[in-house]
């Protein structure tokens, strides 16, 4: 088994459909642009390995983030290392 050493964000599903959320804060990665970068990575990563088209899922990222469905729970923020 792979060991994951400083991890930004772990995403597991949980039974139920639920998604749990470990964010890891680390030091060098704490701001708006870095974030911002790292998330629109994310996508297009998860668009190219789900076949999805990415400007499909840039549509669904902007409706969940004016519309927020709730189901992004739960969510735990590990301290700072």
């Amino acid at each position: 088994m792979n060991t994951i050493s400083r991890p930004l964000i772990l995403v597991r599903p949980l039974p139920g459909g639920e998604v749990h959320y470990n964010i890891v804060p680390q030091p060098g990665y704490d701001s708006a642009p870095i974030i911002g970068t790292i998330l629109c990575d994310l996508v297009r990563h998860w668009s190219h390995c789900f076949n999805v088209s990415e400007k499909e899922l840039w549509g669904w990222i902007e409706h969940e983030r004016t519309h927020p469905s709730g189901n992004s729970k739960p969510m735990t923020f590990l301290p700072k290392r």
